[in-house]
Order: structure tokens, then sequence, then C-alpha cells
């Protein structure tokens, strides 16, 4: 069994050597990140339509 500090070692290995072909990236890319603004409601979901 891997010890956790394995895991991320070999997970943040690949990752960068995934920067050709990184579905993850490329996903993290597309999530839309709307700015805070000091009125949000923190009840409110994150992501809102217009």
């Amino acid at each position: 069994m891997m010890s956790f500090w394995q895991f991320l070692f070999i997970f943040v290995y690949l990752f960068n050597s995934a920067q050709c072909f990184d579905p993850l990236r490329r996903l993290l890319a597309s999530i839309p990140r709307t700015p805070i603004q000091p009125n949000d409601d923190p009840g409110e979901p994150l992501f809102l339509t217009p």
C-alpha cells in the first residue's frame, strides 16, 4: 500500500508530464470563474445563469 506522499508525488509527476494531453487541465479551464463580489450572499449557488 502506497503512502499518501508517494501517491501525491506520482500524481504530480503524471500531471506535469501529461501537458500535451491533459483533459483535467482543460476541464479546470472550462469551469467559469466569476470574481467574488463583496455583496454576494454566501447562500446563493456558485454558478448563476444570467
